[in-house]
């Protein structure tokens, strides 16, 4: 079977394919001179069943312990549903926080830290991942390429495809991802990126965060995007270089900023994707 053969009989995109492909999980034979593939029936039904996993939220390298026999496909479950009951109980646990507000017809004047404690809320506890279509671009491109997008745009796509016009939208952003030009992460990017999606998925990376960080001492396009909407974005920034425990994300910022400013061209093309799903106007690059 060919590429588009087999992206119709699972259900992925072509970068997905191709990433499941380096990350050993699946070994298609290659034509020698071309270097073509070639997709068999057992390499069809192993992504299939990776495709499941991932969309049960399983690890990549939960996925491999499991094709390479380290794992049971019992033990991977049981081990995800333990993982799957935790973020229940966090749902279980802000959807009484929130009926107990509103039954309490909360002012914002009576946020207070003893509140918070009242209520049992800690401020490093772990949050869910900021939104479905966050999610799926991850899927949907699983790897360095997915974990940028998330980054990008994890503030953009919180909303519903409640619109022909939005899913419309979604499937030509999925589309154009997939066919743009494969873009070369240097390790020491792919580490910074590891390590700001990490904080995403943690709930310790918000926009003010990606503003401040991004934008502090710039005034090219990018400044004006992100900070146009925070009118003390002076105040703000020193407030955040004074924590040294962000020292290492102002470093690594600073590296990340010039990277996604050089390749800025390839997601000029995706913007208005974004503008439709997020029903707001992004700044444009130059």
């Amino acid at each position: 079977m060919k590429i588009n053969e087999v992206m119709k009989a699972t259900g992925l995109t072509k970068k997905a394919i191709y990433y499941y492909e380096n990350e050993g999980l699946i070994h298609p034979m290659k034509i020698p001179g071309n270097n073509y593939r070639i997709y068999n029936e057992k390499d069809v039904r192993r992504l299939i069943r990776i495709n499941i996993l991932r969309r049960l939220d399983v690890p990549i390298k939960s996925i491999a312990g499991l094709l390479n026999q380290s794992v049971t496909m019992r033990e991977l479950l049981v081990e995800q549903l333990i993982e799957t009951n935790h973020r229940m109980n966090v749902l279980y646990h802000n959807k009484r926080i929130l009926n107990e507000l509103i039954v309490r017809n909360i002012d914002e004047r009576d946020f207070t830290l003893e509140m918070m404690n009242e209520l049992g809320l800690k401020s490093d506890r772990n949050q869910l991942n900021p939104g479905y279509l966050v999610k799926e671009l991850e899927q949907s491109f699983p790897g360095t390429l997915g974990k940028l997008c998330a980054i990008l745009y994890h503030d953009e796509l919180n909303g519903p495809l409640d619109t022909e016009e939005k899913a419309n939208a979604w499937n030509d952003l999925i589309s154009k991802l997939d066919e743009m030009s494969d873009i070369d992460f240097p390790d020491e990017i792919k580490a910074i990126i590891d390590d700001i999606h990490g904080d995403i998925e943690r709930g310790r990376f918000s926009h003010r965060m990606k503003t401040i960080a991004l934008a502090a001492g710039s005034e090219d396009a990018l400044y004006e995007e992100l900070a146009e909407d925070i009118p003390v974005m002076e105040e703000m920034i020193t407030e955040y270089y004074g924590n040294p425990e962000n020292q290492r994300r102002i470093e690594g910022f600073y590296h990340l900023q010039p990277f996604i400013l050089n390749n800025i061209h390839m997601f000029k093309e995706t913007d208005r994707y974004i503008e439709i799903l997020s029903g707001r106007k992004r700044k444009r690059y130059k």
